[in-house]
């Protein structure tokens, strides 16, 4: 399982960076962001998993030239860059390459609704840890309060 870890907490890192991007109208305060996997392969779903996650202000003001690439999991153990980013409105598309442990390709879009709300999807493809991955991921986050409630 420590390979689906790594691919959710990537996905995590994503969220303020395509907020930034986008200049969405996303408040910073405590996130709850729900996110289903589906692995290519698998036989059977894996569970929705929830977890929050603060957002600060400070992640999502940074000037465009310093908007933070995700990351993977520990220190710097995936490299990621930004390919291509476009905005249409209150939706983000972007695709992006992660290296490090071990060379992945995905796409994703988000859609704000409100400044409170989210939904989303990320595919990805390549090799993590020796392993295939062609995954999808459907995210939805929402606006729960203040960071430390």
């Amino acid at each position: 399982m420590r390979i689906h870890r790594s691919i959710l907490l990537l996905a995590l890192a994503s969220v303020p960076f395509v907020a930034r991007a986008a200049d969405s109208p996303m408040q910073p305060g405590m996130w709850e962001i729900t996110m289903q996997m589906q692995m290519k392969g698998m036989n059977m779903s894996l569970p929705p998993r929830t977890v929050r996650r603060c957002v600060t202000s400070g992640e999502l003001s940074r000037p465009n030239g310093d908007v933070p690439v995700p990351q993977g999991p520990g220190n710097g153990s995936m490299d990621c860059k930004v390919d291509d980013m476009q905005r249409s409105g209150n939706n983000v598309h972007w695709t992006m390459h992660c290296t490090g442990q071990g060379d992945l390709q995905a796409s994703g879009r988000m859609s704000y609704d409100s400044p409170q709300h989210y939904t989303g999807q990320i595919e990805m493809t390549g090799n993590m840890q020796g392993q295939n991955i062609q995954m999808t991921q459907q995210m939805e986050g929402r606006r729960v309060g203040a960071c430390g409630s």
